[in-house]
């Protein structure tokens, strides 16, 4: 386990993070530099000393796990060429080659660009060494570019620029016009969230680049007329971003299908711009990758990320260039199950080859992976022939497969296909089936083990979403041969408590086929089937489908999706909420202005009236009738008084017997005759 630091002193941000080598990020601290209101940067002078006085604080943050780090990745320069200088970076800089001598570590060097690419990098690191596009989307760069490769450092290529201003300029004095403080990015993207109308803002036609000036320069006179709510000004900025992002990249004709695209900076962070890029991509055959959406912006985590990859790669080639010396690893005959099989989209295969006492990464190569990959599948028993080779990336040996001996079918994913069928025929995957999830959940619960770290990737990822909602760890193995049963007495716990989680979350990380074996186990199924609890599947990574998956109620790709899922955005839910006073407020102004219209109608009708003198005669005509209405009513009233008494009298001169013999008569009289 090796912990790497990352530096990053950027425009208007001071950031470091440290990358641990077996759980990835553990710290990250970043302060944003301070910007007088109304204006729209800072001097190089102002930046130098904002950082100086930032970086021992954030520095301080991560004082657990500097001493005891294996190298340092800090930026240095805005980008890898000559011309590209400011002054910002040498306090980084600076500091990172002190604590080099301090700490006898090396020191990575890197610019402001491949910082953001590292660190949409570190969440597909297969993408190293290879080439890919990239699109460089932050306050003021607005770049495509191709990225080579060249002994571990990018070799960058500007393809598509900036004619005049960049988005981010566009975002950020839009945004100070309205009020809000630079950068205005974040507060940008909330406020387009409460937009009520379509306000159209021109895209700019310049040949092979973007262009906002001339849309800017129409947002700042329509600002000025009020015409337009703030909340339709920031929705149309970003409509008129991403429709200018398809104008420019949509006829492009220079992008290699397969390759992947990268899209980085801290305007990438907008969900509705990373939506269009998504389907450029698609458009162009690229595959999109992006940062996690709080790294987007300016900070320090793809410097640490790099220097891990740097130290790694260094490493590794002292090891490959032995093992390919070797003539002992090469031309191998080996035998086992497939496990964890992977097709990956530039056409490689990957997956592991595994028996009772060892395990082995193996690879096949684009060439042969046509022919190869039809024969192979999760729980085959294959006899394959090749070398053994050192990945550089992970730092493990790996086979390359040259040709497939044999392959037959396991028993073991056999019995699996049998009790898939069954539970399907008894109704575990029917989609009527499952329960609902609550809107507003008090209280999840976790059956996961404690001494892993996907409880603090949910807990964390929770936490950030909503603070008022509170966890309750169910400890269990999840991995062996009794982990299927501790996970299901923790379901069935947990729903036998007087005051049950609203939510049950069955996680763990990613692992092999036969790692995950527990959760496809008939004991651990049936707790959850009959659980009154709903219950969200996080078992792996994407790739990863078990039987738990189908049997509960949600399935989450990971176990951080699985909160997401599970815990509403309480920023969101405010943002909801104002917006639906805001429309109900209107909808209540709108039938108070109808009911003072009909008010007003109706006192005009009457004035009328009036002035005509027939409201007295209507008031006359009134009375009248209610005096005639009022006499008649006395004299029913009299009348069957009248014919009440009449009766009691008759009644009270007949004697019983005679009532009774009257009424015999009376009900064995015929129809129609008179008694």
């Amino acid at each position: 386990m090796a912990k790497f630091l990352g530096i990053d002193t950027s425009c208007y941000t001071t950031s470091a993070a440290v990358y641990d080598s077996t759980e990835g990020i553990v710290g990250e601290s970043r302060i944003i530099l301070s910007v007088k209101a109304g204006k729209r940067g800072l001097s190089q002078s102002e930046m130098v000393f904002q950082h100086v006085r930032n970086l021992p604080v954030i520095l301080g943050q991560l004082e657990p796990w500097i001493d005891q780090i294996n190298g340092i990745g800090v930026s240095v320069f805005p980008r890898r060429r000559a011309d590209s200088y400011m002054p910002a970076f040498l306090v980084g800089k600076g500091m990172a080659e002190s604590l080099s001598h301090v700490l006898r570590v090396p020191v990575f060097e890197f610019s402001h660009q491949e910082n953001h690419a590292l660190a949409a990098i570190q969440n597909m690191p297969e993408i190293w060494g290879t080439p890919f596009y990239m699109m460089h989307l932050s306050g003021g760069t607005q770049d495509v570019l191709s990225v080579e490769w060249e002994k571990d450092i990018m070799q960058i290529v500007d393809l598509i620029h900036s004619a005049d201003i960049t988005a981010g300029q566009f975002i950020d004095r839009v945004g100070v016009s309205l009020g809000m403080p630079f950068p205005a990015g974040p507060s940008m993207e909330r406020l387009a969230m409460k937009h009520q109308q379509l306000y159209k803002v021109p895209v700019a036609n310049v040949k092979n680049g973007f262009s906002f000036a001339g849309p800017e320069a129409q947002v700042q006179r329509d600002i000025q007329t009020k015409r337009y709510t703030p909340e339709d000004i920031a929705y149309g900025v970003f409509s008129s971003i991403g429709k200018s992002l398809h104008k420019v990249l949509d006829p492009y004709n220079g992008f290699i299908e397969g390759r992947t695209f990268i899209a980085v900076g801290g305007v990438m962070s907008n969900g509705y711009l990373r939506k269009s890029i998504t389907e450029i991509c698609r458009y162009k055959s690229l595959y999109p990758c992006f940062a996690k959406a709080e790294y987007s912006s300016d900070n320090a985590t793809g410097n640490a990320f790099g220097a891990f990859m740097r130290y790694t790669h260094e490493c590794s080639s002292l090891v490959a260039g032995a093992l390919q010396k070797d003539y002992i690893f090469k031309n191998i005959t080996i035998s086992g199950t497939v496990s964890n099989l992977r097709f990956h989209f530039s056409g490689v295969i990957f997956f592991s080859l595994i028996d009772e006492e060892s395990r082995i990464t193996c690879r096949i190569g684009k060439m042969r992976s046509a022919f190869l990959g039809r024969r192979i599948k999760n729980g085959t028993e294959i006899l394959i022939l090749g070398n053994i080779k050192y990945d550089k990336i992970s730092g493990r040996p790996i086979f390359q497969v040259d040709r497939i001996l044999s392959s037959t079918e396991s028993p073991i994913l056999e019995k699996l296909d049998m009790l898939k069928k069954e539970l399907k025929a008894s109704g575990y995957f029917d989609i009527e089936k499952k329960k609902r999830l609550p809107l507003f959940p008090f209280r999840v619960g976790i059956v996961t083990s404690a001494s892993g770290a996907v409880i603090h990737d949910i807990i964390r990822t929770g936490f950030l979403r909503n603070n008022s909602v509170r966890y309750s760890l169910y400890s269990t193995t999840v991995q062996g041969e009794n982990a299927a049963a501790d996970m299901a007495e923790m379901v069935i716990r947990a729903n036998e408590e007087t005051e049950p989680p609203d939510i049950l979350i069955i996680a763990r990380g990613g692992g092999a086929e036969e790692d995950l074996a527990p959760f496809n186990q008939r004991v651990l199924l049936d707790a959850v089937f009959c659980s009154k609890i709903p219950v969200i599947s996080a078992v792996g990574h994407e790739t990863d489908v078990t039987l738990l998956d189908l049997a509960a109620d949600v399935r989450a790709s990971t176990p951080t999706q699985a909160a997401e899922i599970a815990v509403p955005d309480k920023k969101y839910i405010e943002e909801r909420i104002i917006c639906l006073y805001l429309v109900l407020q209107k909808i209540i102004r709108d039938k108070l202005n109808i009911s003072k219209l009909k008010l007003q109608h109706t006192l005009t009708i009457f004035n009328i009236l009036a002035q005509r003198g027939k409201v007295t005669a209507v008031r006359k005509d009134i009375l009248y009738n209610w005096i005639i209405l009022d006499r008649k009513l006395e004299k029913v009233i009299s009348n069957k008084k009248l014919d009440i008494l009449e009766r009691m009298q008759f009644l009270s001169r007949c004697g019983m017997e005679d009532i009774l013999i009257c009424s015999k008569h009376i009900k064995g009289a015929d129809d129609g005759k008179e008694i």
